[in-house]
């Protein structure tokens, strides 16, 4: 189907705790109506673009299965539930503040420390792994085919910094905005294409930064 296999990354759109600013990590927030939009967005641009994709690999949480979904009707495409692209574990921080967050400096020490755990949750390295291991696991069972994977910021976060085998393994560059796409092709050498692109988006729905660090992106 296809020569050079590529990938599309798209952070599900905002949801109720991401205007709340809270830290949800694998605990459960909906699309709030802006994410729905969003979404909708993104899969008109997806509709539009020169590069046809043939399946949507998505997690396992609600706000990601919605976008896929969305995704998904737009683009005519089924979908795989993929467990190991669900979000980041926080283990005792899931669901604080992202104030909350930046007090406890979880920023400072993931990029820090890749086996960073005083959450009791999951270190970079573990998502990172996990992720990227996911990813290619899929790539390879569809050799021919474009795929999308819908998941969210901080583990595909992770996971990236992993398939361009860098650090650290929290990969901060790689943070993205809801409902943004970033892509990529992996053979013969690892490319970036675009990454977190919402250009897409009308300006009404683009999100002004409103947490004092970027902990993280559930």
């Amino acid at each position: 189907m296809t020569d050079v296999q590529r990938l599309a990354l798209i952070r599900h759109g905002e949801t109720e705790a991401n205007d709340a600013q809270l830290a949800y990590g694998r605990l459960e927030s909906p699309l709030n109506p802006r994410g729905i939009e969003q979404v909708r967005s993104t899969a008109e641009a997806l509709n539009a673009q020169a590069t046809a994709f043939h399946h949507i690999v998505s997690s396992p949480l609600g706000r990601a299965r919605e976008t896929a979904s969305i995704i998904a009707d737009a683009l005519d495409l089924e979908i795989t539930i993929e467990d190991d692209i669900v979000e980041c574990d926080l283990g005792e921080w899931e669901g604080i503040t992202y104030q909350q967050m930046h007090e406890r400096g979880y920023a400072i020490k993931s990029v820090r420390d890749d086996h960073f755990r005083d959450h009791g949750g999951e270190t970079p390295f573990e998502i990172s792994e996990r992720v990227s291991d996911a990813i290619l696991k899929h790539l390879t069972h569809n050799a021919s085919k474009n795929l999308i994977f819908v998941g969210h910021g901080g583990a595909f976060a992770n996971g990236l910094s992993a398939l361009f085998a860098e650090g650290p393994r929290f990969g901060p560059k790689y943070l993205m905005h809801n409902a943004a796409i970033t892509e990529l092709v992996l053979q013969p050498s690892p490319e970036l294409l675009r990454l977190n692109d919402y250009a897409h988006l009308p300006k009404s729905l683009q999100n002004e930064s409103r947490r004092p660090d970027n902990a993280q992106q559930a």
